[in-house]
C-alpha cells in the first residue's frame, strides 16, 4: 500500500519492527546489530532470551552490545538477571557498568515492592499480624 504522506504511529508500526528487529539484533555488523537491540529494548519488543543472556556473558562481545542486551533482560525481568549482573558489575568499560548498576538498582526496586506486597497480604489475611 502507499505510504502516507504524515508521520506514522509507532503502535501501527511496532507488527514490523516485533517482525524485522530479532533478525537484525543478530546481524553480523555490529552497529546494525546493537542498534536494534536498543531499539528493541526501548519499543518493547521482545528478543531472545537465550540470546540476550549468551551476548550479556561474552566477555568477548562489544559492551555496547553487552549493554543494551542486559537492558532488556532487566525489562523482561529475567529469571537469570542477577547472574547477568554480577557479570558486568565490574566490566572495564563504565557505559556497561552503568547498565549494570542500574538493572541492579531496578531489580533491588522491583523485590522491595514484592516483599512489601507480601508483606501487606500476609497483614491482611492474617488478620493484621505479620
Amino acid at each position: 500500500r502507499p505510504a502516507s504522506d504524515g508521520p506514522r504511529d509507532l503502535e501501527s508500526l511496532r507488527p514490523a519492527l516485533a517482525r524485522t528487529l530479532p533478525i537484525l539484533a543478530e546481524d553480523d555488523f555490529g552497529s546494525v546489530r546493537t542498534l536494534a537491540r536498543e531499539t528493541a529494548g526501548r519499543l518493547g519488543v521482545a528478543l531472545d532470551p537465550a540470546m540476550l543472556r549468551a551476548t550479556v556473558l561474552d566477555a568477548a562481545a562489544p559492551p555496547s552490545d553487552r549493554a543494551a542486551c542486559l537492558r532488556q533482560l532487566a525489562r523482561l525481568r529475567d529469571a537469570e538477571l542477577p547472574a547477568a549482573i554480577d557479570a558486568t558489575l565490574t566490566a572495564d568499560d563504565p557505559g556497561l557498568r552503568a547498565a549494570a548498576r542500574d538493572a541492579l538498582a531496578d531489580l533491588a526496586e522491583a523485590e522491595g515492592l514484592m516483599r512489601d506486597t507480601a508483606r501487606d497480604t500476609a497483614r491482611d489475611t492474617d488478620g493484621g499480624t505479620v
